[in-house]
């Protein structure tokens, strides 16, 4: 019964659109009426009618809150209240009638969280525009950026088995840090910005599996060069400290230090003895942080000495340290 009454409805509407597209196109009927009063009426009924055809078919049926919404927004444009194109909100009712009908259908099935990405997408470009002119661009931006993640990280929490839906919130979280510590600082920072995307992306792919271990390396050693590069935009004029006559290398320290960190994750988090030669590089960078820590600025004109000395002396240790061990377990 109800779908008989939404036919002869929708029947009727077409009949009246049809027969008043044939009244403009004879003349009868002059197409500035369009612009007044007659729009007004014609999108409101239609909103009327999408409204009514949504009720009457059943809460589930929330796509006929797009014709609804959109015909009450453009009524609501030819009304005069939204016209002034010089205005910010010009497209604000579009939009959030466009949103609207995406949030009913995830309330609706929260299992579909995908809804989620255009409506709250929309959202976000609606409210853009007023925001322009009150906050300060990089974090608008920012803002903007933070706000696209909400949805995956709320699709990774409710949908376990969409684990991709983190990387991408995450991606997005990353990107809104950097327009975050732009506004706040002077000079670009997209250089760091895309050694630690890069190191996201390996991380992601070691995360993925245990056979991709290899990822874990790059990802620490691009990450390390993203961080210490941001340091030294964050905090300018500190790549030495001096302390009496003595002059004390942090970045090159944390440089170094980074990538001990590194090799010695993958040969803790290795798992099996295939991995037992990362520690020598993490020994290695370690002396090599300590080192450059202590020497200063004079560790750049050192730097090929010190390289070979520490190999040197990582692979001595070594040999050393395997051969006691061999003979404390042969029988």
């Amino acid at each position: 019964m109800k779908t008989r009454i939404l036919k002869i409805i929708w029947g009727v509407v077409c009949l009246f659109l049809a027969g008043l597209t044939l009244a403009c196109l004879e003349g009868y009927v002059p197409f500035d009426c369009f612009s007044g009063k007659l729009s007004v009426v014609i999108f409101a009924c239609l909103s009327g009618v999408s409204f009514l055809s949504y009720f009457l078919s059943g809460t589930r049926y929330w796509a006929w809150l797009f014709p609804a919404l959109i015909s009450a927004s453009l009524a609501l444009n030819a009304a005069g209240l939204f016209m002034n194109y010089g205005s910010p909100i010009v497209a604000f009712p579009i939009l959030i009638s466009l949103a609207i009908p995406c949030y009913v259908g995830y309330f609706l099935n929260r299992t579909q969280w995908a809804w989620l990405v255009p409506a709250w997408l929309l959202t976000i470009i609606a409210f853009a525009p007023p925001l322009s002119g009150l906050v300060e661009e990089n974090l608008l931006i920012a803002l903007i950026v933070y706000s696209i993640s909400l949805p995956f990280m709320v699709g990774c929490l409710t949908a376990p088995e969409c684990r991709w839906s983190l990387f991408v919130a995450a991606f997005f979280g990353f990107l809104g840090v950097f327009y975050l510590v732009e506004s706040f600082i002077h000079g670009a920072v997209w250089g760091p910005a895309l050694m630690l995307g890069i190191g996201l992306v390996f991380i992601a792919i070691a995360y993925r599996s245990k056979k991709n271990w290899w990822a874990s390396i790059l990802a620490g050693i691009f990450t390390t060069i993203g961080m210490v590069a941001l340091l030294n935009r964050l905090i300018p004029g500190y790549d030495y400290i001096s302390i009496g006559e003595y002059q004390l290398g942090i970045y090159s320290a944390l440089l170094f230090l980074g990538f001990a960190l590194t090799f010695g994750l993958v040969w803790r988090l290795g798992g099996d003895h295939r991995h037992a030669w990362a520690k020598y590089p993490a020994l290695g960078f370690l002396v090599l942080a300590l080192i450059a820590f202590l020497v200063g600025q004079s560790f750049i004109p050192l730097l090929p000495a010190i390289t070979f000395f520490v190999i040197g002396m990582v692979m001595v240790t070594g040999a050393i340290l395997k051969a006691k061990f061999t003979r404390q377990i042969s029988p």
